[in-house]
């Protein structure tokens, strides 16, 4: 279907979702890497809470899909949902976080809309692990 140059590739469903973003929550990693790779698919469109299909591969766990979402340049990694959240807000589950921590874009500081950032959350949420993650990044900040 991608090969049809008329195609339209960013269709919306009643939840405002593209195909990419239901291959991504569903963690079909070949459909998402295959739609990426189309250069008419827009790889940040944001569905009815604004959240991008990285956001709901995250939110899910979908390791595989995060990776081959991460591995095109195209991909914004520090998007905000309506929430004002990253992906990195997301991320609970340790596969995902070490993830997204590996990605030389990901901002670890950006704060949402009440001003909490991923080691805030994580830190009010008892998430320890994800504490930890956090604390060894040197471009960590504290204050």
């Amino acid at each position: 279907l991608l090969a049809r140059e008329h195609l339209d590739t960013n269709p919306r469903d009643h939840n405002n979702e593209t195909p990419l973003h239901r291959a991504a929550r569903r963690g079909y990693a070949n459909v998402v890497g295959l739609m990426v790779a189309d250069g008419r698919v827009d790889v940040n469109s944001r569905n009815g809470d604004f959240c991008t299909p990285l956001h709901l591969a995250v939110n899910w766990g979908e390791e595989e899909t995060v990776r081959v979402l991460l591995d095109s340049p195209r991909v914004n990694v520090n998007s905000v949902n309506c929430l004002g959240q990253t992906p990195l807000h997301l991320a609970e589950r340790e596969g995902v976080l070490d993830i997204l921590l590996a990605d030389g874009r990901v901002d670890v500081n950006r704060a949402e809309l009440h001003g909490h950032t991923p080691l805030h959350m994580a830190a009010g949420e008892g998430r320890v692990r994800v504490v930890e993650l956090l604390l060894e990044r040197e471009d960590i900040d504290l204050d």
